[in-house]
């Protein structure tokens, strides 16, 4: 039997939130009334403070226990401050094909330290029930999602990829898209032979973060339907469509599908350009 030996390791670890709110809402129901009520209004705002402390031991530090160096993480103090409004307005009601007709809109705005800055989020919907059975909704909004600090602040750290294989490997050209064969002989020329002849392996790969992360973005436009039809008693029948587009996804990829895409695509794809091949 081979000598052995225990090590007890030591992290300190913290996560502090501070946030302060504050909103007032209310109607115009003493001195504005529509055909189908008052004016519902709500304002608001909020102060984010969010702090993180993460820090291994020397040893636990330096890779030996196992074989990845993560030091610590120890972001600057991150500040978001948010201001907000909401609004429904009820245009008819109970009248000729106007049931109920209420608009409805809400905005956001949100300061965030760092390289997101001021972004705007909102809403605008219409609720139409021309009558009592049946009732129209559409709704467009445009929501953000800002990167964390995990996402934004650190280092690249050594990391492995196990059981990787390679796109140009016998066993996996025939996969993929139609390009993968194509783009593999171009790219490695002679060299695919030796290339073919590869298994899985750990593939050796650098992980972390990214500083120049901007928001993520979304659009969204729903339309729907709710009939309640009166000779079914207890029926509801809601039907939607839904159309939503996210722009500047923040997502970590793993090494295969950083691979796998750099031979999949067209040639001078951004994927090509994030690993190197020796």
């Amino acid at each position: 039997a081979g000598n052995s030996f225990n090590r007890s390791d030591h992290v300190d670890g913290w996560l502090k939130q501070f946030v302060v709110s504050a909103f007032d809402s209310g109607d115009t129901s003493g001195f504005l009334n529509q055909p189908g009520g008052p004016v519902s209004v709500a304002i608001g705002g909020e102060y984010r403070e969010e702090d993180a402390y993460y820090q291994q031991d020397a040893f636990g530090a330096s890779g030996n226990s196992t074989a990845v160096a993560f030091g610590g993480f120890d972001p600057p103090t991150f500040t978001v401050k948010e201001a907000f409004a909401e609004l429904r307005i009820p245009v008819l009601k109970d009248t000729l094909f106007f049931e109920e007709l209420t608009f409805s809109g809400a905005a956001r705005v949100a300061k965030y330290q760092g390289g997101t800055g001021t972004v705007w989020a909102y809403n605008g919907g219409v609720d139409w029930s021309p009558f009592r059975d049946i009732r129209f909704r559409a709704n467009y909004s445009r929501a953000i999602r800002a990167p964390n600090p995990s996402e934004t602040f650190g280092e690249l750290i050594p990391n492995f990829s196990p059981g990787f294989q390679d796109p140009c490997s016998a066993g996996q050209i025939g996969n993929g898209t139609a390009l993968r064969a194509a783009n593999c002989a171009a790219a490695l020329g002679a060299n695919l032979a030796n290339v073919s002849a590869l298994g899985s392996y750990s593939l050796p790969i650098l992980s972390g973060v990214n500083p120049n992360l901007k928001a993520e973005t979304s659009k969204s436009l729903t339309i729907g339907a709710v009939i309640q039809p009166p000779f079914i008693r207890g029926l509801s029948l809601s039907i939607d469509y839904y159309n939503i587009q996210v722009d500047d996804v923040i997502v970590a990829l793993t090494a295969p599908q950083i691979v796998n895409s750099c031979y999949d695509l067209p040639t001078g794809n951004p994927f090509c350009g994030l690993f190197q091949r020796f």
